[in-house]
């Protein structure tokens, strides 16, 4: 059983990084969305090694 300071201090870590996380894969997003010039088939291939496979 975790103190609760403990708990607290866990609890709070755990609500921020899921913020923080939400946070970033909207930037990503929106990274992603305005990339220009790499469309369709072009776009589907991440790495270089993806084409090989």
């Amino acid at each position: 059983m975790y103190k609760r300071n403990e708990l607290q201090l866990r609890v709070g870590i755990f609500f921020a990084s899921a913020s923080l996380s939400g946070a970033f894969g909207g930037l990503l997003a929106y990274g992603i969305e305005m990339m220009e010039g790499v469309s369709g088939h072009k776009g589907e291939y991440i790495t270089t090694n993806q084409k090989k496979l």
